[in-house]
């Protein structure tokens, strides 16, 4: 990869990760902490746009974003290390499919290319969320109902919000890329 090349990339993936942060900002959790994390949704992007290194960059420097700026709950160092670099650099494999999306989008073929993304996003959030649901049971249990049991809990939590999350990411990125297949191919 030549110089420019890379510092091209190096951008987009900075700017992917201040878009996730500021689309993270965004209101959309109903109280009880079931809600949509639209942060991803750039990660989604970058992954399938550049691939898995780029999505891990940007999902690295995103949970960089949101601990530096005072946006990360933070009960222990691993905890934060899960949560907030290991988790979001996991929906960089989104980036498993990318050959796949680009080669549909390219061909013009919206059936592949709604499949593919819809799949890879998939990829991208259960990778993200089993780690979500792990550090639920690890080091949120204290916070389940009395009398619950702590997987139970932090199954409630997370799964919705992983399906959520994943249905609204991967319906924008499929939109975005159905409507500008050109995003698809940087020209570089």
């Amino acid at each position: 990869m030549g110089q420019s090349k890379q510092v091209r990339v190096l951008l987009e993936v900075a700017m992917v990760a201040v878009l996730a942060y500021l689309l993270g900002l965004l209101p959309t959790t109903n109280g009880v902490g079931i809600g949509v994390n639209l942060g991803v949704i750039p990660i989604y992007l970058i992954s399938l746009r550049r691939g898995i290194k780029s999505g891990f960059a940007a999902g690295f420097l995103f949970g960089l974003l949101q601990l530096i700026t005072g946006q990360a709950t933070i009960l222990t160092p691993f905890q934060v290390f899960l949560e907030y670099f290991f988790a979001f650099m996991l929906a960089g494999l989104t980036g498993l499919l990318a050959s796949r999306v680009k080669k549909a989008g390219l061909e013009g073929d919206k059936k592949g290319l709604w499949i593919g993304i819809f799949s890879a996003t998939f990829i991208g959030m259960v990778a993200q969320y089993f780690i979500h649901w792990y550090a639920g049971y690890a080091f949120w249990s204290s916070y389940a109902p009395e009398g619950m049991n702590a997987w139970w809990y932090t199954t409630i939590v997370n799964v919705p919000t992983g399906f959520f999350t994943w249905l609204v990411g991967a319906l924008v990125v499929a939109l975005l890329f159905n409507n500008a297949p050109r995003l698809l191919n940087p020209e570089d």
